[in-house]
């Protein structure tokens, strides 16, 4: 699978096939362990951004014209603290020589606007 777009390329079908959210494996840079490489988390963010550059590609192959759609490696999520706090953490997994991670203070206005992303997302698509 093409990491930036998420097209199956080893696939014995002549036509496109793409994989979005869990039914991918995207390798990252670096390693914890050295026998252990690393992987994207399996979350709805990145399965969000996923879809709306595999939508882009299967558009552009329909209309017939070239599209650069690319998944950058970039995400967050937000971890709820108690308290009536959450932290977000900011990721950038392609960076190198290996992913970043970047988590802020706990503190209530995080936990609002992980309250309002969700209402958000749930409006957006359901």
């Amino acid at each position: 699978m093409e990491p930036l777009t998420f097209e199956i390329k080893n696939s014995p079908s002549p036509k496109r096939i793409y994989a979005i959210g869990d039914m991918t494996s995207v390798s990252l840079p670096g390693r914890f362990m050295p026998d252990i490489p690393l992987a994207l988390p399996k979350a709805g963010v990145f399965a969000e951004k996923e879809g709306i550059v595999v939508a882009e590609h299967i558009a552009g192959h329909i209309l017939n014209r070239e599209t650069k759609a690319a998944f950058d490696g970039k995400g967050f999520c937000y971890i709820e603290v108690g308290g009536g706090k959450a932290l977000k953490g900011d990721g950038s997994f392609f960076d190198l020589p290996n992913p970043t991670m970047t988590p802020h203070e706990p503190d209530a206005a995080q936990l609002a606007e992980k309250k309002a992303w969700v209402d958000d997302w749930l409006k957006r698509y359901l």
